[in-house]
This record gives structure tokens, sequence and C-alpha cells, in this order.
């Protein structure tokens, strides 16, 4: 079980425990992840709502994660609005626009996370927090997501 967490050198260990959802491997979750709140965060949904696989990583549903490797491959994505907004822009990835996509607020101490330039979100869970629960809306598509963005501006 990974239940030690580095300090910040990552080159000892310290007194303060991190249980994950997931087993994870040495220096996961990444140096650089924060411990703070996500707020109005996305999550695609490929099961129906309330089933929880909508919800776990890609190592855990058995499906190749390349070259993002094992620490990255064993968090949950999350996107921000504005990368959710890029997404159903983008022609190669038109699947998205079908799949229902859940907005969340995810509190402070549920996991880490770590967020990219483009607004995907690396989310590893702690151990018994129930991503669902975070859950403000579920909007039947991508589409009905962004237009309820354009709407609020």
């Amino acid at each position: 079980m990974n239940d030690m967490v580095r300090d910040s050198s990552r080159s000892r260990t310290t007194l303060a425990k991190e249980i994950f959802e997931e087993e994870l491997p040495e220096d996961c979750p990444l140096p650089n992840s924060v411990v703070e709140p996500l707020e109005a965060v996305c999550r695609f949904y490929s099961f129906p709502d309330g089933d929880p696989r909508n919800y776990f990583s890609h190592a855990k549903l058995g499906k190749p994660f390349g070259s993002a490797g094992e620490c990255r491959g064993k968090s949950v994505s999350l996107q921000t609005p504005n990368a959710v907004e890029n997404i159903m822009s983008a022609k190669k990835l038109q699947f998205f626009k079908a799949k229902p996509v859940a907005l969340h607020n995810v509190p402070a101490g549920s996991g880490r996370s770590l967020e990219n330039a483009k607004g995907h979100i690396d989310f590893w869970p702690y151990k018994g927090y129930d991503l669902y629960t975070s859950k403000v809306k579920l909007f039947a598509t991508g589409s009905e997501l962004g237009e309820a963005l354009s709407d609020d501006t």
C-alpha cells in the first residue's frame, strides 16, 4: 500500500500519510501535484449515471495508458470547462460530443491533482473518497455542457 508521502524534495519519507484509492508506483502522485479544491471540473461518462466505473482510472478499467505512463494511467482524468470546449471543437474527438459529462466541485482534502496547460487534470483520489459525491450536475452531452457554459457568460 502506498501509505507514505515523500517530502517536497522527494528524497525522504515523512510521517504524514496519504493513502490513495489505487496502489501507485514510486514517486506517484507526481511531485508537483497539489492538494486543493477543484471547482467546476468535468468528467466524461462512459457508463450509465451511478455506475462507479465512470470514476475508474484507465489502469483500473484495464485500458492501456501508453505514453502517459503508469502514474498518470492510475489517475482519474478530469477537465476544466475550457478544456471541454476545446474537446468539443476538435474534429478528431467528435465521439466525446455524444458522451454525458458531469460537472463537479471537488472539496479540498479529497486527493492530489495536477493540471496541464490544456486544462486536463490528473486526479489521484484518496482511499475512501467517492468522486460521485462531488457531482453538481450531469449533462446529457458535452455539447449541452458547452451551451450551458456559454449561457453563463
